[in-house]
């Protein structure tokens, strides 16, 4: 059986495992992911997946710093 790798050691993150590490409600971290799609998050189907190195970049350059992460995602025109 394989072995299960620790979260610390993990590539991508689901939202549950995203939403745990981080201390983030599910439901917010599921918005973070829709709002943030192709800079950090990445859907699988009906299954969001979060690049866990990116999404700590995100973090730190936006909420640490103190903009509004409103302000880097681009917005969908139709």
């Amino acid at each position: 059986m394989a072995e299960k790798l620790n979260i610390n050691e993990k590539y991508m993150l689901r939202i549950l495992e995203a939403s745990e590490y981080y201390g983030i409600g599910i439901k917010k971290m599921r918005r973070i992911a829709e709002d943030g799609e192709n800079i950090f998050a990445v859907r699988n189907d009906n299954r969001w997946m979060i690049h866990r190195e990116k999404f700590n970049e995100y973090l730190e350059g936006h909420y640490f710093s103190g903009k509004k992460p409103e302000e880097d995602i681009p917005v969908k025109v139709f």
